[in-house]
């Protein structure tokens, strides 16, 4: 086979290969100071100063755009952009040096599951942003733009949706990182 040959074998190939899922992502965390001698005085403070009550807390967001393209066999996507942005609030033990030994320990047992606990939402809305874009550069092409576009936003809104359920179900299933 000649090379001229072997290429124009090897074109449709690459026209038809699927784009390189690469969401734009960002993640701030944020401490708020506790303090205390015992972890009960601790529990008291996470419980004012958290998230309703919560020690931790985790907000995620997902963002997308795409673009359509028409032409004379119809419409398809064609471009797409997710991004996806969380902000981890977690607590600091402002004056945990001058706490017994024993109360340390039982902070040092406990916060590495919390930080866990609060990167497991992180994962869940990382890969929210992925099947996001996934989804819309899956959105078949259509006779007009109207339509790709109403269904690649259905498509998009669908993964925002599950995002939501499968928030809320990690945290059942960890008992909000309990059983972590």
């Amino acid at each position: 086979m000649s090379r001229l040959a072997a290429w124009t074998a090897l074109v449709p190939c690459l026209a038809a290969a699927q784009p390189l899922l690469h969401p734009q992502q960002s993640t701030r965390i944020e401490y708020y100071d506790v303090t205390g001698a015992t972890i009960d005085e601790l529990r008291g403070q996470l419980r004012a100063k958290g998230v309703d009550g919560w020690a931790g807390t985790t907000w995620t967001t997902v963002k997308y755009e795409f673009t359509v393209h028409g032409d004379a066999y119809g419409c398809r996507v064609d471009s797409v952009n997710a991004v996806f942005d969380a902000r981890v609030r977690l607590p600091r033990w402002a004056d945990r040096a001058a706490a017994p030994a024993v109360q340390q320990q039982a902070w040092d047992a406990w916060f590495p599951r919390l930080e866990r606990h609060e990167q497991g939402h992180v994962r869940i809305g990382r890969d929210a942003a992925a099947r996001v874009e996934r989804a819309v550069w899956d959105t078949p092409a259509a006779p007009t733009c109207g339509d790709v576009t109403a269904r690649a936003k259905a498509r998009a809104q669908g993964v925002l949706n599950d995002l939501a359920r499968r928030q809320r179900d990690y945290d059942l299933r960890t008992d909000h990182g309990r059983r972590q």
